[in-house]
């Protein structure tokens, strides 16, 4: 139940827009969502930052603006770039652009080598809508896209089959 609990506020850290979980996401998490390591001044901290690991990686990003998406790292085409091209993990570390690197002024600026080499990402790329507004982060947990305690539990409790909702 606690792991259910600290999950849901992991959630709310991540996405929440008040000047509470501002705080918490400049102080405790990186760029872009993940966990800063070595941070043990807070004992809530300490719980939740295993679960804000586990909601990224068990989400995907739909980008807008682009600000808060890894490009190579975030699962926002339905996979992560560094899975679909095998990039080797040791490289992973030196890849931390944002979209925004790569999208900007409503164009996509990709190079003519990427477009050569991986023509099936570059038209999954090309079809994502973007309207300008920000971006939303969405648990593949829930139909909704957002994490309840109830739904967290499930998942911790491993009561229901992963689900792939076409992303």
């Amino acid at each position: 139940m606690n792991q259910s609990f600290l999950m849901k506020l992991a959630w709310k850290t991540i996405k929440g827009e008040d000047w509470a979980h501002k705080i918490l996401r400049s102080r405790y998490l990186t760029d872009f969502s993940y966990a800063k390591q070595n941070i043990a001044n807070s004992s809530i901290w300490l719980g939740m930052k295993d679960e804000v690991n586990e909601l990224v990686d068990d989400s995907y990003a739909c980008i807008d603006r682009g600000e808060c998406v890894y490009f190579w790292k975030d699962d926002w085409l339905g996979y992560k770039l560094v899975d679909r091209l095998r990039i080797p993990s040791y490289m992973h570390e030196f890849l931390n652009f944002s979209m925004q690197d790569y999208f900007h002024d409503g164009v996509w600026h990709l190079t003519a080598a990427f477009v050569d080499r991986f023509p099936d990402v570059v038209a999954d790329i090309l079809l994502l809508p973007t309207n300008g507004s920000k971006d939303v982060r969405f648990w593949k947990h829930s139909v909704r896209g957002d994490v309840s305690a109830a739904l967290a539990f499930e998942k911790k409790c491993h009561r229901f089959p992963e689900v792939n909702w076409g992303k």
